[in-house]
Order: C-alpha cells, then structure tokens, then sequence
C-alpha cells in the first residue's frame, strides 16, 4: 500500500514544496487535499496571470496591483479550504517565472537580470523556501511601477 505525500512528511502537508521545518510549523494543514484539481486557487491564479500579461503588454497600473495581489492571496485560499495540490504550486510557480520575464522586459531591465532571476527563483523554489509576503514577480513589478511615474 503506497502512503500519501502527507504521511510521508511525517503527517505534515504544507503544500506541494518539502519546506524546511521553521517555514512549516507542526500541526499546520494535517488534513488531506481533495482530489482532483481545485478550482478557486486555481482561477485566482489564472485572473492575477492573464493581469499580469495585460499590464506586461502595456496596460495600465491597477492590472499590475491586481496581478501581485492575487499572486499572494491564491495561495492563502488554497491553504485556507486545505486545496493545496501540485498542480496548483506549479501553476503558480509557472507564472511567476513567466510575469517575471515580461516585467523585467518592461521596465527594460539589462539583459543579465532574466537569468540571474530565473536561476534564482528555480533555487528558492527547489530549496524549499517560500517568502512570507512578495515575489520576484511583485517586485519587479513594483519597481516597474514606481519608475513609469
């Protein structure tokens, strides 16, 4: 009989990343995730996603604060209705890399940025490090705000 990735962990389910102990407290999330693929994270996802394409491509400011705060607020309603899955950490994670390198273009970032970010995030992410509030993504596109005024 094969165990769940929960039991596994040794009962703790913090998501689809293996973090360390300090950013995955004990008895946080010890339910199992629904199967299947969860749709409101999910959809969350895709909205801050398809916002952050738009502002990417030149639309206006409030797509780009749309965008960063749904990137924080999909994964806390995941966590919060325990639809935590890998598709959805994926998914996430995906469109991170991907606004990342557009908003870097925007704000015409040099060249050697899009890698030394992507490697980056590739690292945080393997390593099992999950930032408490922001992403690269909601940075740069801060930055990219702030320097357009």
């Amino acid at each position: 009989m094969q165990q769940s990735m929960m039991q596994q962990r040794g009962g703790r389910d913090c998501g689809p990343w293996q973090p360390s102990p300090l950013l995955c407290p004990q008895g946080y999330g010890q339910t199992e995730p629904p199967a299947g693929i969860p749709l409101l994270p999910n959809a969350i996802t895709l909205t801050g996603y398809v916002l952050g394409l738009w502002w990417s491509a030149g639309g206006p400011a409030w797509s780009a604060v749309a965008s960063a705060l749904l990137d924080e607020v999909d994964g806390a309603v995941a966590r919060a209705r325990n639809e935590t899955s890998e598709f959805g950490s994926t998914f996430d994670w995906a469109t991170d890399i991907i606004l990342t390198a557009l908003a870097l273009q925007r704000v015409k970032a040099p060249f050697w940025a899009l890698p030394v970010a992507t490697v980056g995030q590739v690292y945080l992410r393997n390593a099992g490090y999950r930032p408490p509030l922001g992403s690269v993504r909601a940075a740069v596109m801060l930055w990219g705000l702030l320097s357009e005024r």
